[in-house]
């Protein structure tokens, strides 16, 4: 389920090699993003000492 919150473009019957490129690039750029931001996010926390939110958004994380 949320693997199509991430990735929204899907192949179809019938789409073009220069469609499927497209969206394959287009999904790559998307999770990459969702990832630097994450880690952003959390190296941040870290920086500023907010370790219980580290933990709260690790565990969160880990659960899915």
């Amino acid at each position: 389920m949320f693997c199509r919150i991430y990735t929204p473009f899907h192949p179809e019957v019938g789409d073009s090699a220069g469609k499927t490129v497209k969206d394959t690039v287009l999904n790559a750029l998307i999770v990459l993003a969702v990832v630097v931001v994450m880690t952003t996010i959390l190296v941040l926390l870290y920086k500023y000492k907010f370790y219980k939110v580290c933990v709260c958004v690790c565990v969160q994380i880990l659960r899915c």
